[in-house]
């Protein structure tokens, strides 16, 4: 099992932390959830509105 995260819920933009003990591992796939998320959201129609 590979555990990713943890990752904050409820805010108004996705927030990922990490922490200090943080491996390259998780460092590399938290960085992988951060591409994912923003390509998500700058696909999504609304944000095509919001950015003009």
């Amino acid at each position: 099992n590979i555990a990713i995260g943890p990752i904050l819920l409820g805010a108004a933009k996705p927030v990922h932390v990490l922490t200090e003990s943080a491996t390259v591992r998780r460092i590399v796939n938290m960085t992988a959830m951060l591409v994912a998320d923003v390509a998500a959201i700058q696909a999504s129609p609304a944000s095509a509105k919001q950015l003009g």
